[in-house]
Parts: structure tokens; sequence; C-alpha cells
């Protein structure tokens, strides 16, 4: 009975040995913080790390929600990757701004081989617009709601967010205020000499 036991443990180490590390995908946005003033336009990606470079697990289908602060941050567009298009044939895909929530989803119509065989591990899902509308900090945070392989078999992930500092403009004086500094210097100077000859 001890051998069987010993025998049955042995095998059990021997295959999680044998299995590899466990893969663990991730969704990123980057940079995970930046700082913009008022005006200016911020570019976000969202990434997926952590499938197999050229094999199975491939990514099929995603489907994330990604929360902003809508007082600071106004979305102005998403630009899809190519890696769930490999050929240039088209895919299903779309965004969707619901006032603070960024509905965004794609899914490949390619085959399940040829994602498995073509499609890297790392890559850039959709790079996110947005402008930067109020003074403040806005988190962005990701929601997943599907995150496929393939064959349709959903994938575990973890997701992590970022944030945007947004800071009031500096105020830089006019080019028309340093001339008239200039100006009145130059009658200061100009009354002090006249009153010194005088």
């Amino acid at each position: 009975m001890r051998i069987r036991t010993l025998a049955l443990v042995l095998a059990t180490m021997f295959a999680l040995a044998s299995a590899g590390p466990a893969r663990a995908v991730l969704l990123t946005l980057d940079p995970a913080a930046q700082t913009v003033g008022t005006g200016a336009s911020v570019a976000l990606d969202l990434n997926v790390s952590g499938l197999s470079d050229f094999a199975a697990p491939s990514l099929g289908a995603w489907d994330v929600d990604i929360d902003f602060d809508p007082t600071i941050l106004s979305f102005t567009g998403a630009i899809f990757g190519n890696q769930l298009d490999l050929f240039g044939l088209g895919g299903i895909n779309g965004v969707f701004d619901l006032g603070g929530i960024i509905d965004i989803f794609e899914v490949s119509l390619d085959l399940a081989s040829d994602l498995d065989t073509l499609q890297a591990g790392a890559f850039t899902l959709a790079t996110l617009s947005f402008d930067a509308i109020g003074v403040g900090t806005s988190a962005l945070t990701i929601t997943i709601d599907d995150l496929s392989d393939a064959d349709g078999a959903a994938l575990g992930a973890l997701a992590s967010g970022a944030s945007v500092t947004v800071t009031a403009p500096v105020s830089v004086p006019e080019p028309g205020t340093y001339l008239l500094f200039f100006f009145g210097l130059a009658g200061i100077a100009a009354l002090r000499r006249f009153a010194l000859q005088g």
C-alpha cells in the first residue's frame, strides 16, 4: 500500500513539474499613469500579454468595459489592432461610449489554426483616445466581460488599469506683454536720464 501511495505522489509531482508554469493572461492600459494639461489629447493602449507566441492559446474574442471620469476625460475614439484580423479580411468589432464607460469588443473571423500559429503572445488590442476636459485625476479601470481563445473557450485573465491627471494650463504671457514691459522700462530709464540732466 505504501509503495502504491509513494508511486502516486511521485507521478503527480512529475506531472506537475512537466506541465510548466501556468500562464497568466493580463490586460493592461499603457501608460499606467500620465499627466497632461486641459485641452490636451490622451492616448492609451489596451494591451494583452501572457498568451503563447504563435501557439495555442491565442485570443479569438474579447469584450471589456473601461470606466473613466467623464468630467475629466472625453472619449474621442478607438483604433483596433491587427492581431485578430491577421489577413486584413475584416472582423466584428465595436466601441460604445456610455458616458463614463466605454464598451469595446472584437471577434476574429480568422481560422483558429491561423490564430494559433500566427498570433503573437502579447500585442495591442486597441488604442483609445480622449480629450482632457477638466482638472483632476481620472482612474481608468478595466472590467473583463469576455476573453476567449481561438476555439471559443474562456480564458482566465487579470486586468490592470491606469490613471490620467489633468492639470490647469500654465499661463504664458503674450508677446505683447513683454513688449509693453520693455517699453515701460525704457520709459523709466529715459525719464531718469532726463531728470539727471535737468
